[in-house]
């Protein structure tokens, strides 16, 4: 086929040449002498013709030709409907090759026959002489008339046979293609000189000026055979439409283009004039033609300048075999017999402007004409070499760019020509070459581009990016020496580009990169790096147009795709494999071997015998016969393929289970016996056991090996056939993939590689719903997804699954369910998605908002894809009821109290009770927060007074022995409560009544639960209605005016003033920063509290402050603490006294202390670097948050003390002690060095540690090593005036009673109740 190529257009200045010699040649017919390809041009010429002249069927032609004079048709109608002739120009091409055959095979020799005259070391010439050289009569063909002409069939010059038929055959196609050039040029000529000089109309021509049909042979003048074969369209590019006759059919109406279409040379392809230039072929677009075997065109009748020239993705690479992306060339140029079209001139044709262009290429060549296959095919100048490799390389990679990034865009959403356009406008803001070179251009570039052209796949765009210049680089390797532009391994490289690379961009444009980021990266994993490339895809498309170049036999065989499901007996047919391999030799195509690509052979040469016999003729010397031994190995396993190669064949078999070496040699034979052409069989092959043997019938040297190559791949194909005799290839895989087949094709003249692209399409999984779920869950539990579902099915290996749940309806109370997965816990928001790892499957869990009531609907989603292969297994929507279960006590809810308008915590509160109606400062609500809002809460008080009764919303709740329960409270809602107390009541118990208890029970479902105990007092007569509100403790941070500890008087009867009286003690007396102080904050900073009716009174360790007022329900209003010590950490005791005056007589008096207020530092610890006069502590001791140390205490140097721990009055800390957490030590007690305190102990007052057994003044005993380790375990409690000996160790939970001397290790209480005492009491003697 590279013959064919270079020579239509190859080299001008050597065609020119011959065709002035043809010219002349023409000019006396009578002493031509043609080749057989010439004559059968003039055969099928007459044939045409002579139909013409006596057909009915055209007005037209019977007209030029004389007949039908009355007829009144003018110039351009003639011309109009010569231009619809394709159809005949059609049958011409027919019958030119029917003829061809015969000719060729009158010449008696094949095209495998020629390969080996052409292999052969040493060619005898006498054995290819004949005496008898087969001639042809030109009558013979023609008909009676022209019985002066001989022509010999294919002799050369010399009067000798060719030594290469295949050049041969390439001088007479050249011999064609300038005859049939040079006869458009006459008839052109002679035409134009009719239309100019004569004024030619139809009704001028006479019966008298047309000659009949024998004597046209020898005519001069307008009806010389040029002329006549002009009119058929000759060489007109394939398909119909073009050639001369469009170009007379367009008459003034537009230019005839011609040229080639080149990615390598483009075969097949439709071409079209694109007067819109939107790539689109339009309704009114009908100018259209379909390029050659050589990849040639033409157009005719097209507007210069309007619209471009396109070349559809729908032709094939006759230099590779791949497919070629879609290609325009513009109409506004001057070279129209050179109107190319390529890569390049699809930029030029979209503004990008040619000096970018040839910049870009590092060489200047003009954009339109130039023809790189051409310069690469035919000439032999290393310089012309060089450049037109560059060019051709350089604009196969600008080409990858284009076809990948419009696939991904066209597979995405846009049309074919949408995506085209985007792209290339998209590359006409870049540097060009930024996207070529040897290292494949630059990754950035080419990832903004796709990000520009398909915005959605912004996030895989590095990955393919980087695969785009991977598979660039290895065809830019090709740059190093670009005179070898045509050679195995960039061809091979192109290939990638065209097919690979761009089916992958394709396969990726399909999925949604939002959920499918892994198998995007997984398609394009098989170019992430560049020497995987080469291995997986190069080498193996490098082999096989190697073995192409081989085998011979005309036959192009390119690459083809198919799918297939995974499993056993897959089938293909055969005759798909085959339509779209191109057949220029003789005979059927035929499918005779597959196998996987990649398999690895061994290589073993054929041995040989010689023997001497005569010669063909008498008189020939005798010829040395050579037959090679070919012997397969004594054993062969399974699944080996076995590959015989003689010459331009290849025969290939696979060892079936019982195969012996035997059989495969007989298979073998046959098969090569029916691939051979037996007209003239030039070997003869027999099998002797297990041993091939081969004979050169002719005495000429052989090519013979044996290959073996064991079966490694994960597919297993071959042929069969049907019932029917139709042939498939049976595939058989369980493993998705992705894989190249070899095959083998034969004609009746030899054989062709070619590649099929295998796709298994895999098999998936699918879910359903679990048979053993569960419908319902316990409230605020976990939900295991796990139990939801159950898998079918077994999935191909290599299949990517994603496995989702989606929580579709919720029915009850509100609140945020969250997906737990491995300890991760997320937000699952409503109809949306969550993926679940599956190998987290086991680990995934739903959680639902606490204290949810009600239902909640679920369902899931499997998704599988490998490749563009997608598979989804979606469950039913499953409802899925909650059980309620009561809160556990911690978890209940707490009950406040609102004592007029004031609310605060029930728990340590005072009610106040009167007889009769309560006063509104005295009226009692009482809520309910926190807990489970949806669980049905009930009050329970115990401790009620005889003489007491409580009401509830205006309705008596009786007592029941001391019992009085409160149903159906609601969380949230306040109750009114009136407790009044019977005059007896008053009079038996005035005053502060206390160990009355009440606690929340909460109950859902069959379940209940019961919360903490609350206790609170009754003021039995209300107290003139004075009570005070307070916090046990008020938090605040350091240098934050804190609230003076909650105190507010919340009632008091109406005409009554108040005394209050509140005293801060000083944790830091003699600190020059001075006492705490009271104080409001105004407008942003703290003022003390001043002015009439306040006293203050300053002491050594507190401060007093004395307040009068007659609104007593305001006084204590807004009222902060602070300590005016900057950075002040600690806490603030407060003990407050309300006194209740009416006519300044005392009615009622209400102690509020000691309250606690705490300034936290900002930081978690707390470091006490300056001792106080009461309190101190070295600069190394740490102080836990928390943590409160009464007056006169000592923490001594490396002391760690933990939170929310309590030490007394008078208490020491020794040097390095640790004590825990929540540690209580009472006044009076010294924790000395060597003793350590675990979380939650209590130490009694003035009990006693000890660190030395034998303490002697005289004899001091100073320092850690004397100092013996004494360990108190958590939660262990000691008495009061307790001596513990030092060394020992008290276990968890033991309780030493007052009073005792322990002098032994105690061990663990095991039973941990607060109420099983373990008392020690060892009495010291």
């Amino acid at each position: 086929m590279s013959g064919q190529n270079k020579n239509h257009k190859a080299s001008e200045q050597r065609s020119a040449v011959r065709k002035a010699a043809l010219r002349k040649k023409i000019g006396d017919i009578a002493e031509a002498r043609f080749s057989a390809v010439d004559i059968a041009i003039f055969a099928a010429a007459f044939a045409v013709l002579y139909d013409k002249a006596t057909g009915a069927s055209d007005a037209v032609f019977r007209k030029i030709l004389g007949e039908n004079k009355a007829a009144k048709i003018d110039l351009d109608d003639v011309l109009t409907q010569v231009n619809s002739a394709s159809a005949e120009a059609l049958a011409f091409s027919g019958l030119l090759s029917d003829l061809r055959e015969d000719l060729v095979k009158e010449a008696g020799k094949s095209y495998a026959e020629s390969f080996l005259v052409k292999e052969a070391s040493s060619v005898q010439t006498d054995s290819l002489k004949y005496e008898d050289e087969p001639t042809l009569e030109l009558s013979d063909i023609l008909g009676t008339g022209v019985s002066d002409l001989q022509i010999n069939s294919t002799v050369a010059e010399d009067g000798k046979k060719s030594e290469s038929y295949s050049e041969e055959m390439v001088e007479m196609q050249k011999a064609s293609e300038e005859f049939t050039e040079v006869m458009r040029e006459l008839f052109a000529a002679e035409l134009e000189t009719l239309i100019a000089e004569n004024k030619v109309k139809a009704d001028s021509v006479k019966p008298t000026d047309v000659p009949d049909i024998v004597e046209i042979a020898d005519a001069e003048g307008p009806w010389n055979p040029a002329a006549l074969l002009g009119l058929l369209g000759l060489g007109g590019g394939g398909g119909g439409g073009g050639g001369l006759l469009s170009a007379l059919g367009s008459g003034a109406a537009g230019r005839l283009y011609g040229g080639f279409g080149i990615d390598g040379y483009v075969s097949g392809a439709t071409v079209f004039w694109d007067i819109d230039g939107d790539f689109i072929q339009d309704a009114n677009e009908t100018i259209q033609t379909t390029t050659d075997s050589t990849g040639f065109y033409q157009l005719a009748g097209i507007t210069e300048g309007v619209g471009q020239i396109v070349i559809k993705d729908d032709g094939v690479d006759t230099n590779t075999g791949g497919s070629v992306g879609m290609m325009a060339a513009s109409t506004d140029i001057t070279d129209f017999e050179n109107a190319h079209v390529t890569p390049l001139t699809l930029l030029k044709a979209q503004g990008v402007s040619e000096d970018t262009i040839t910049a870009a290429l590092g060489v200047t060549v003009d954009i339109d004409s130039y023809n790189p296959m051409a310069i690469l095919e035919g000439s032999s100048d290393t310089t012309e070499l060089d450049t037109a490799g560059t060019v051709l390389l350089k604009a196969q990679q600008l080409f990858s760019v284009v076809n990948s990034v419009s696939g991904l865009a066209e597979e995405s959403g846009l049309s074919a020509a949408e995506a085209l356009t985007q792209t290339v406008n998209v590359i006409k803001g870049q540097s060009l070459d930024n996207l070529i070179g040897t290292d494949g251009g630059n990754q950035t570039v080419l990832e903004n581009i796709i990000k520009a052209v398909a915005p959605d796949f912004a996030s895989v765009a590095a990955t393919a990016a980087a695969s785009l210049k991977n598979v660039n680089s290895v065809l830019g390797e090709s740059l190093a020496n670009p005179r070898n532009a045509l050679g195995d391994d960039a061809r091979a490289a192109a290939l990638i580009t065209q097919d690979d690379l761009v089916t992958s961009f394709r396969e990726i444009g399909r999925l949604d990169p939002s959920v499918a980021a892994t198998e995007i990266s997984s398609k394009l994993n098989s170019f992430s790096n560049v020497n995987d490339i080469k291995t997986n895809f190069r080498d193996i498309y490098k082999a096989t147009i190697q073995a192409q170049a081989d085998a011979q036999g005309g036959i192009i065989a390119g690459l083809d795709s198919f799918t297939v499901k995974s499993g056993a007996g897959q089938l293909i047919a055969v005759s798909e494999i085959l339509k779209n391999d191109v057949n220029n030799g003789t005979g059927d195509l035929k499918l005779v071997a597959v196998e996987p690509a990649g398999l690895t052979y061994t290589s073993t040469t054929a041995t040989t015998s010689t023997q001497t016999q005569a010669g063909p003729k008498p008189g020939d010397p005798p010829i040395t016969q050579t037959t090679y031994h070919i012997e397969l190995p004594a054993t062969l396993a399974f699944d080996d393929y076995v590959k015989v190669k003689l010459g331009p064949f290849t025969m290939l078999e696979r060892v079936g289970n019982a195969d012996t070496p035997e059989q495969i040699a007989t298979r073998l034979v046959n098969k090569f016996n029916s691939a051979q052409n037996q007209e003239n069989p030039f070997l003869s092959v027999s099998a002797n056991g297990s041993t091939l043997n081969i004979v050169r019938n002719d005495g000429e040297n052989l090519k013979a090996r044996l290959e073996i190559a064991n079966d490694n791949s994960a597919i297993d194909a071959k042929i069969i056939t049907d019932t029917d005799g139709q042939q498939f290839v049976s595939v058989d895989t369980s493993t998705a993939l992705s894989t190249n087949l070899r095959y083998i094709v034969s004609n009746d003249a030899g054989q062709g590689h070619g590649n099929i692209r295998l796709t298994i399409e895999p098999d998936f999984r699918s879910i359903i719903q679990n048979p053993g779920r569960v419908n319902s869950v316990d409230e605020d539990s976990l939900f295991a997804l796990s139990d939801q579902i159950v898998f079918s099915g077994t999935a191909s290996a290599g299949v990517s699954e994603k496995l989702f749940v989606k929580l579709n309806a919720v029915e009850g109370t509100t609140g945020d369910f969250k997906l737990k997965i491995d300890g991760n816990t997320q937000t699952i928001a409503l109809n949306t998605p969550q993926q679940i790892p599956l190998n987290l499957l086991s680990q995934a869990f739903l959680i639902q908002p606490q204290n949810f009531h009600g239902s909640f609907d679920i369902s899931f989603d499997l998704l599988g894809s490998f490749q563009s292969f997608a598979s989804r297994s979606t469950t039913n929507v499953q409802k899925i009821s909650v059980n309620p279960v009561a809160e556990d006590a911690a978890s209940q809810a707490i009950a406040k109290l609102i004592l007029g308008d004031v609310e605060s915590d029930m728990n340590g509160s005072v009610i106040p009770v009167v007889n009769g109606q309560p006063t509104d400062s005295q009226k009692v609500k009482i809520k309910l927060q926190g807990g489970d809002s949806e669980e049905t809460h009930s009050l329970v008080f115990s401790g009620i007074p005889d003489g007491l009764t409580i009401r509830v919303n205006g309705t008596e709740k009786p007592a029941n022995f001391g019992v009085v329960t409160i149903d159906e409270v609601s969380v949230g809602s306040e109750l009114s409560v009136e407790f009044n107390a019977s005059a007896a009541l008053i009079d038996s118990s005035f005053g502060l009544f206390n160990d009355v208890t009440a606690v929340v029970v909460g109950k859902d479902g069959q379940a209940s639960a019961s919360g903490s105990e609350i206790n609170f007092s009754f003021d039995i007569g209300g107290a003139y209605g004075l009570n005070v509100a307070s916090e046990a403790i008020t938090i605040s941070q350091e240098d934050v005016a804190a609230a003076l500890s909650g105190l507010d008087i919340t009632s008091i009867e109406t005409g009554a003033s108040v005394k209050v009286k509140i005293t801060l003690d000083d944790p830091t007396p003699n600190v020059a920063d001075g006492l705490p102080q009271i104080g409001r904050m105004v407008n942003g900073s703290f003022v003390q509290l001043t002015g009439s009716g306040v006293t203050k009174t300053e002491n050594a360790n507190n401060v007093i402050y004395e307040i009068s007022s007659s609104s007593p329900l305001t006084v204590l209003d807004d009222l902060k603490v602070l300590h005016p010590t900057p950075h002040f950490k600690g806490s603030i005791n407060v003990n407050a006294d309300i006194i209740a005056l009416v006519n300044d007589v005392e009615t009622a008096s209400v102690s509020k202390g000691p309250l606690t207020i705490t300034f936290n530092p900002v930081a978690d610890t707390v470091t006490y670097t300056q001792p106080t006069a009461s309190v101190s502590s070295n600069e190394d001791t740490s102080i836990d948050k928390g943590t409160k140390i009464w007056h006169f205490s000592h923490v001594q140097s490396g002391a760690k003390i933990g939170r929310n721990c309590s030490l007394g009055q008078n208490v020491n800390i020794g040097n390095n002690v640790i004590i825990g957490n929540f540690v209580k030590i009472q006044n009076n007690v010294s924790v000395y060095e060597g003793v350590e305190l675990e979380d939650y102990v209590f130490c009694g007052p003035s009990m006693v540690f000890t660190n030395i057994k034998v303490p002697r003044s005289e004899y001091p005993q100073k320092g850690s090593m004397h100092y013996l380790k004494t360990r108190i375990k958590k939660s262990v409690s000691i008495g009061a005036n307790a001596t513990i000996i030092c060394g020992i160790t008290i276990g968890e939970y033991a309780m030493i009673g007052s009073g005792a001397v322990v002098t032994k290790d105690i061990p663990k209480n095991l039973k941990k109740e607060h109420k099983n005492y373990l008392f020690i009491a060892f009495l010291k003697s």
